[in-house]
């Protein structure tokens, strides 16, 4: 089984979740729109970031600082196109969502 999952993989609880779910032999690919730590992943994890830290957290434009998410479509397209998951599951309606 191909599990894509969007999610900040900042969060303990991604964590958590995509290393269980590997460890089961489910193959994962990890989605997130800020930057990780590839020590807190088991090794055949795929990840990938749109490293969007600072244009998020930074930036005092109010609801209009979400609409820099819509960057990140183009490439979760590529990759369910390339990963072909079985399964999509996306933490948090208001971002990965």
């Amino acid at each position: 089984m191909k599990i894509l999952v969007l999610a900040d993989a900042q969060s303990s609880h991604t964590i958590k979740w995509v290393n269980a779910l590997n460890n089961r032999d489910i193959d994962i690919f990890l989605y997130t729109l800020c930057s990780f730590d590839r020590k807190c992943f088991n090794n055949n994890i795929k990840i990938d970031s749109l490293y969007l830290d600072d244009e998020i957290t930074n930036n005092n434009v109010g609801d209009f600082r979400k609409l820099k998410y819509l960057k990140a479509l183009p490439k979760v397209k590529a990759i369910i196109k390339k990963f072909k998951p079985d399964v999509i599951q996306a933490h948090y309606l208001s971002s990965y969502g």
